[in-house]
């Protein structure tokens, strides 16, 4: 039952932050545009992503950090305080709740699904594929329930590809090749 509850108050959260309106938002610098062949591919249909974001949420257990992966295309991006405030529109997204040794960025190698919220470094516990998701209206949501997603990190550039399910069985796949923006969420409110 705990998983669950750890899984809902993921979602919750991802939810609170996309519909987040009523602070002051500051548009964010312009976005890092990576060439088209960044893509979510689902049930027969390809959504291009083009711009990516990485926020370390603080430790999570003993040598973990919770590190939460958003690939994303057609949002905008609201910054406030040089924290992720929030993001508006429509557009596809891909949200994983990863765990790594390190909060700042991702460690290279595979992550596998871990459905039992272990916290151990290269798992991820929740995923979510938002296609053609408009914030005010909320539909198009589906939920990841296995896969590994593979990183290879080289500096500053990141490519990352993902295989897996989603809870009704359809494949789920997806490739991005770029940089990450990141925010360091873990001193958030204090």
């Amino acid at each position: 039952m705990k998983k669950y509850g750890i899984y809902y108050l993921g979602i919750s959260l991802l939810m609170l932050l996309l519909v987040e309106t009523s602070c002051k938002k500051e548009e964010a610098q312009a976005p890092i545009i990576v060439p088209s062949t960044n893509y979510i591919k689902y049930n027969g249909m390809t959504a291009p992503i083009s711009m990516g974001i990485l926020t370390n949420n603080g430790s999570a257990g003993s040598n973990s950090f919770n590190t939460d992966l958003y690939l994303y295309n057609g949002f905008t991006l609201h910054e406030s305080n040089n924290q992720m405030d929030s993001l508006s529109g429509t557009g596809n997204l891909l949200y994983f709740s990863m765990f790594s040794s390190q909060g700042e960025k991702l460690d290279s190698g595979d992550y596998n699904f871990d459905p039992d919220y272990t916290l151990v470094p290269k798992t991820f516990a929740a995923g979510v594929v938002f296609l053609n998701y408009n914030i005010q209206i909320g539909s198009g949501i589906m939920s990841v329930v296995d896969g590994v997603v593979s990183v290879i990190s080289n500096d500053t550039i990141y490519e990352i590809n993902f295989s897996g399910y989603d809870e009704e069985g359809s494949v789920v796949s997806m490739h991005y090749k770029g940089e990450l923006k990141y925010f360091d969420e873990s001193k958030k409110g204090l």
